[in-house]
C-alpha cells in the first residue's frame, strides 16, 4: 500500500487517489447500484481533499443542495463546535447562516455547480479547515441510500512519537513541529495531557476541539 493511498467503500480496494476516480466508474460493486430509473436516482462524484494525505471521494444525488454536501463534510470531517462555514464558488459565496453578500446553502447543486469545477470549502472562521473540492463527473443512473454517501477515504496517515518513536496516539494543540505523543510519554509533555487530542483520519485533526 501507498503512503496517500485510499480504500473504496464499495469493494473495499486500495487505490491512489488518481486511480480511484476511474476505478469508480467500473468498479463492479458499485454497479450494483445501477438504477433503471435515471428520473429518481443519480449520481455525482466529488472530491475533497486538503493537501496529498486526506482525501475522499462521495456521491451526491442530483437533487442534493449546497447544504447537504456541507452537513456531508462536517460530519465526516470538521464538525467540532457547530461554527460556520462556507462554499466559494466562482467568486459567490454561499454561508451557512449567509449574512451580506453571501448566498444560501439551499442552493441546489446542478444549480451552481457543473462536472470539471473547482471549489472551496472553509469550516470555521476563527481556525479554519480549508478544502479544495471538484465536480468529477456528470449524473449517473445509480440508487443512493441517502443524499450524500461517500464512495472512498484515504487511508488513516501514521505519525510517530517524538518522544520514543513509537506508533503515536495524540497531537499537542500547543507544539507546532512536534506534536504527536504516544500516550505513555504524553505524560511527561510539558504542555500537560489537557492540551492533546486524539489522532484521528481527518484534516482537522489537533484543532479546536476536533475528536473525529
Amino acid at each position: 500500500m501507498g503512503k496517500y493511498d485510499g480504500t473504496c467503500q464499495y469493494c473495499e480496494g486500495t487505490y491512489t487517489l488518481t486511480t480511484m476516480k476511474k476505478h469508480l466508474h467500473s468498479c463492479p460493486a458499485r454497479q450494483l447500484l445501477t438504477s433503471p430509473d435515471k428520473r429518481n436516482a443519480s449520481g455525482v462524484l466529488v472530491s475533497a481533499q486538503l493537501g496529498r494525505q486526506y482525501w475522499l471521494l462521495m456521491e451526491l444525488q442530483a437533487t442534493a443542495a449546497l447544504a447537504d454536501l456541507d452537513g456531508f463534510l462536517r460530519y465526516q470531517w470538521l464538525e467540532c463546535c457547530g461554527h460556520l462555514s462556507e462554499f466559494e464558488i466562482n467568486g459567490v459565496c454561499y454561508g451557512s447562516h449567509p449574512e451580506g453578500f453571501e448566498r444560501s446553502m439551499k442552493a441546489p447543486i446542478q444549480r451552481v455547480l457543473a462536472p470539471g469545477m473547482t471549489f472551496r470549502h472553509d469550516y470555521d472562521f476563527g481556525s479554519t479547515t480549508t478544502l479544495k473540492l471538484q465536480m468529477l463527473s456528470a449524473p449517473q443512473p445509480i440508487a443512493l441510500q441517502a443524499k450524500t454517501q461517500l464512495a472512498a477515504l484515504n487511508l488513516a496517515p501514521d505519525f510517530a512519537c517524538h518522544s520514543c518513536g513509537q506508533q503515536a496516539e495524540m497531537v499537542c494543540t500547543e507544539c507546532y513541529e512536534e506534536p504527536f505523543y504516544c500516550e505513555s510519554c504524553l505524560e511527561d509533555h510539558e504542555c500537560g495531557q489537557e492540551m492533546a487530542l486524539p489522532i484521528v483520519n481527518s484534516p482537522r485533526m489537533g484543532v479546536c476541539g476536533y475528536e473525529g
